[in-house]
């Protein structure tokens, strides 16, 4: 079975190791492939190194290659896979990834092993005795469902000359969302805390889901049945940043991502990060990078080296 895509009246030929699936088998791809396996409904058990777990939907698995999850006969589930090799993500790794804290590595190379924590083995205490799980709320599924299908459709359409970068710029958003919904012992220097506060956390949860939205501080005050003073004090206790400066922190993390992994337009970056003017958008990534978008990409995006 072909687990990967291959450019059709575009880069014909071109393979592209991004795959989506609704197979429902988490074993697919098997020492070939990274395996994101999101269970979106029903119930049932799974075994995993010789123990058996119940499983509730919906709820999300990262799978590396070597990582092998049987689904029991019983079990009645609609699930899909989005199965990829790691050098999507950065062309310098295999399916062995390196630790976060290999001082071989360039910053660059750390920034983007962030989005592969998960999968990452070497993170996890030996005593771990189950993959990384993400339990997850209607919102986030529903986030998740949709990403999922905006890269299915540019795998499968291949709509214009960006729809390798496209997938695999969405693919990233897809794994920024699980790496804060998994639990993982290390954080390779992600620009954004990944701070858990009982009061707040909804609200940190929902800018992470909506940044590409116009989120005003009104609309957060009418979702969460509290004030502006009150909100604005919580959030900065809980996280030592206004919202604003947090909700660019999502966006801004997002766009260096895109400049420096893909050849996407700088104008469709900016939309894709929830921001309109050009302007406000070179002003923000300046203050957060230290340089303007042009300039990031020229300095670090790989696909111009």
């Amino acid at each position: 079975m072909k687990l990967y895509t291959v450019g059709n009246a575009i880069y014909p030929g071109y393979i592209h190791p991004i795959y989506c699936t609704n197979t429902v088998d988490p074993d697919i791809g098997l020492h070939q492939l990274f395996r994101l396996f999101i269970v979106f409904n029903g119930n049932g058990t799974y075994s995993y190194g010789g123990h058996t777990y119940p499983l509730m939907a919906p709820t999300i698995f990262c799978l590396n290659a070597g990582e092998s999850l049987h689904l029991q006969p019983e079990s009645a589930i609609t699930a899909s896979t989005v199965l990829f090799h790691p050098n999507v993500i950065n062309d310098s790794f295999g399916l062995a990834l390196p630790h976060p804290q290999d001082w071989s590595s360039s910053i660059r190379d750390q920034q983007d092993l962030w989005y592969l924590d998960p999968f990452n083995r070497t993170l996890l205490p030996l005593s771990s005795n189950t993959p990384a799980i993400a339990p997850v709320d209607p919102q986030a599924a529903t986030y998740v469902s949709q990403l999922i299908d905006m890269i299915a459709y540019q795998l499968s359409w291949q709509p214009d000359q960006h729809w390798p970068c496209r997938s695999r710029s969405i693919l990233s958003e897809l794994l920024s969302i699980v790496h804060r919904l998994t639990e993982t012992t290390v954080s390779s220097g992600a620009p954004i805390p990944n701070l858990s506060h009982s009061q707040i956390q909804p609200v940190i949860d929902y800018l992470h889901l909506n940044y590409v939205r116009k989120i005003k501080i009104e609309e957060l005050t009418k979702l969460f049945h509290t004030n502006k003073t009150t909100l604005n004090n919580q959030f900065k206790s809980a996280t030592g940043l206004s919202i604003i400066a947090y909700l660019n922190a999502i966006r801004m993390q997002a766009a260096s991502f895109m400049l420096r992994s893909t050849l996407l337009p700088s104008d469709e970056i900016m939309i894709r990060v929830g921001i309109q003017d050009s302007s406000h958008f070179t002003r923000t990534f300046r203050k957060h990078a230290g340089c303007t978008p042009a300039e990031f990409r020229n300095l670090h995006c790989r696909m111009i080296q």
